[in-house]
């Protein structure tokens, strides 16, 4: 595996911040975050929205949203602001009247942050699978929720005119994804619509424990696949309807390290009260040694939202992950996954999810 490749750009002097992220120009940009109310999802919201960005809060929780929201326009957004909408990746109804309101509000779309995300959502001690959209919640929320979302925005990014630079989208997705071994996929049979759908809509098929983080690391795997496919589809201009000379958009996809973000509350639960404290204590000593604080796992996810160096590099399909501060807080280095940026994966999953989100979203 190819070593990480620094950005450069570390902070300047008496600075906490890279100069990349200082330089950073939003004014007049639109963009959208998933998971906007807490953890790394906040924190980019607040970071466009002081760099001159209008961010549309994407979130559940109407609530915490509308108060980050007033927050930021009361003056803790720097030069930006933010508005609201409800967006429940659990279900594909709300995915789908999110882009309906996002369109009917916005000329066009500069940024999108695929943020939001789980670690298990399970009841009962068995994976969740919300109705009707009959997925499981992981699976779902991670990648197939975000995907028939990046799909339904993408007409909004190629709004951005010809002469404009492409627009940004970013996943973020882990290193969990290295988890999954390649016999497992051929097992599971997900590559096949029926089989995917019978697998991914059965809470009693993987509900151990481990198989609940392997289900994890499959959403990742999935979600870098497309993060990488995507890129290569807006690369040759094979993706229909989008009205637009030159390339829509950049995607690209993150991995933010071990930060303590509250994403792993819910799977601390699936192994009871003891074995979850256990876990919880192992995680935070070894975040301890390894850890990064939120403000240093967000530098990849802002660097591909808000960088000028993406557009000036045409930096598309890569994966961003953190870097010392020196070397700009990120660095750009291969998948982990043989299968990560396959082309020939990378359509399989495209064709799979297209199928899962048609059924999901008839439901």
């Amino acid at each position: 595996m190819a070593a990480p490749r620094g950005v450069g750009d570390g902070a300047r002097p008496g600075g906490s911040m890279p100069a990349w992220l200082e330089d950073a120009n939003l004014a007049g940009q639109i963009a959208v975050v998933t998971g906007s109310t807490s953890g790394l999802g906040e924190i980019t919201a607040r970071e466009l929205a002081r760099r001159g960005a209008h961010v549309v809060l994407g979130c559940r929780d109407l609530a915490k949203g509308e108060a980050l929201a007033a927050e930021i326009n009361g003056g803790g957004g720097g030069g930006g602001s933010a508005s609201v909408l409800s967006l429940d990746l659990q279900q594909p109804a709300s995915v789908l009247a999110f882009s309906r309101e996002f369109d009917a509000a916005h000329a066009a779309l500069d940024i999108l942050v695929n943020n939001g995300g789980v670690s298990t959502v399970t009841r009962n001690g068995l994976p969740h699978v919300p109705q009707p959209a009959g997925i499981e919640a992981t699976f779902l929320v991670n990648h197939l929720a975000h995907f028939g979302l990046t799909l339904a925005l993408l007409p909004a990014l190629a709004r951005r005119g010809s002469q404009a630079p492409a627009a940004r989208i970013v996943h973020v997705s882990s290193r969990a994804h290295r988890r999954v071994p390649l016999a497992k996929l051929s097992e599971y049979g997900w590559l096949q619509p029926d089989s995917a759908a019978e697998w991914l809509a059965s809470p009693a098929n993987l509900k151990s424990a481990g198989s609940l983080m392997e289900r994890y690391a499959v959403s990742k795997l999935v979600q870098l696949a497309f993060a990488i496919e995507l890129d290569r589809r807006l690369r040759a201009g094979s993706i229909a309807g989008l009205g637009r000379n030159g390339r829509a958009a950049l995607s690209n996809a993150v991995h933010p390290g071990l930060v303590r973000t509250g994403i792993l509350r819910e799977t601390y639960h699936t192994f009871g009260t003891v074995g979850g404290f256990l876990l919880s204590l192992l995680v935070a000593v070894r975040a301890l040694f390894v850890g990064l604080h939120v403000r240093e796992g967000v530098l990849p996810q802002l660097w591909c939202a808000a960088a000028a160096e993406v557009d000036a590099r045409d930096v598309g399909g890569a994966y961003a992950v953190p870097a010392p501060l020196a070397e700009g807080g990120v660095a750009l280095r291969a998948p982990e996954h043989a299968l990560a940026a396959d082309p020939e994966f990378g359509r399989r999953v495209w064709a799979l999810s297209e199928e899962l989100w048609r059924r999901a979203s008839a439901g």
